[in-house]
């Protein structure tokens, strides 16, 4: 692939792309819509292109693997369709720079739970593709230069490369797949001391057991989760965690959910939004009687506390 490949690579916006041997589909943001891409597109060439690239790369790494660019990479799932043939690929961008947390557009309270809290839950959901992963290795990487100390991150694949220095803090990252999953990285962190992790997605019962148990025995515990709403990602971790004392054990163990939202202005830009759930006390009472129903007023409850006193 050469530079110019590269450069229209780096300019093409959109939520999924789809690369096979004989077509190319992308799925954009604002439209969630499929549109072909043509021989007659600009940057056919350089599809075409990291075609080749996807397919070397599912030779060596197997059916999930990211792949890095000069100012992007990629995070690319494989599937193989009952029509035979080649292999498709689906591909989503992500960032390789690290965003500044201080700029997201979260109230200056949360900021502040978020960044001070020493033990706990920290949950960055949504739906998929609208960058919970990003704001979650920004927060992590803010946290290690404000604070120091050593923290451990965890991904399957790794999306932004956090290894290394911030500041006085370091991050050793780690790579895990579907096969190994996250029970043994997060045993062995757990037993190397490490009290901050940042666990890339909860995914299945065993991850979402292993993490609420880990924020309440005095860890701190970073991850995401697929949810529509912070209610709904109370509600779905607590199923995940298929224990009798569930709820009991999230009003021990949450420190804060927040919900975020990509979408597309009137003038083509993506914009980024926020909804958020600090476990205070009265929330904790509402999750342990099990009332999710009323977690939204809690949610629309803060909001409004944040903008009356200049926190928004």
């Amino acid at each position: 692939m050469n530079a110019n490949q590269r450069e229209q690579l780096a300019e093409l916006a959109f939520r999924d792309l789809y690369l096979a041997e004989d077509w190319i589909d992308i799925r954009t943001l604002d439209t969630l819509k499929r549109e072909a891409v043509t021989k007659n597109h600009a940057s056919h060439g350089a599809l075409r292109a990291l075609y080749q690239m996807c397919h070397g790369q599912y030779q060596a790494q197997g059916p999930e693997f990211a792949l890095d660019m000069a100012t992007h990479s990629y995070r690319v799932t494989v599937l193989e369709s009952i029509g035979g043939g080649s292999p498709i690929f689906v591909l989503r961008r992500r960032e390789v720079s690290i965003r500044d947390f201080e700029q997201l557009p979260i109230p200056r309270p949360v900021k502040e739970r978020v960044l001070e809290l020493q033990r706990g839950l920290i949950l960055i959901v949504g739906s998929s593709g609208h960058g919970k992963t990003s704001t979650l290795v920004s927060l992590l990487a803010r946290r290690l230069s404000l604070h120091g100390d050593i923290a451990l991150a965890v991904e399957d694949p790794t999306e932004t490369l956090l290894d290394g220095l911030h500041e006085s803090g370091r991050c050793i990252q780690i790579a895990t797949s579907r096969d190994v999953g996250y029970r043994e990285p997060l045993l062995r962190a757990l037993r190397a001391g490490i009290d901050q992790i940042m666990v890339g997605e909860i995914r299945d019962s065993e991850t979402a057991r292993q993490v609420v148990e880990a924020s309440i025995n005095g860890h701190l515990i970073l991850s995401t989760l697929h949810a529509g709403t912070p209610a709904d990602a109370v509600e779905r971790l607590a199923t995940l965690t298929a224990n009798d004392r569930a709820y009991r054990l999230l009003a021990e163990g949450l420190g804060v959910v927040a919900h975020q939202r990509l979408s597309i202005d009137g003038g083509g830009q993506v914009q980024v939004s926020f909804k958020t759930l600090v476990i205070d006390d009265k929330v904790k009472q509402l999750i342990r009687a099990e009332r999710i129903g009323d977690l939204m007023n809690e949610v629309d409850r803060q909001a409004q506390q944040y903008r009356l006193g200049g926190g928004a």
